[in-house]
């Protein structure tokens, strides 16, 4: 499911928004309303293209990923 999160502290570490995401204005409560509208409004490929590029933002945080990175800042 693509993710709807608030733009608060670090989120753009993780997040694109239009890509992976739709971040709205944190205690922004139509910002979050019209993101949801977003969501349920995309075409069917819009959705997939969000899904498919939020779990692949997401896989790159997975701990063996993590233990790789942490590994090759080690050996260069």
């Amino acid at each position: 499911v693509p993710v709807i999160a608030s733009n608060w502290n670090s989120c753009h570490d993780v997040l694109t928004d239009g890509y992976n995401s739709i971040i709205y204005d944190f205690d922004d409560v139509s910002g979050f309303e019209n993101s949801v509208k977003r969501i349920l409004e995309l075409g069917f490929n819009d959705y997939m293209n969000y899904r498919k590029n939020a779990l692949q933002s997401a896989n790159e945080y997975l701990p063996s990923q993590c233990i790789l990175t942490i590994k090759k800042l080690f050996e260069d």
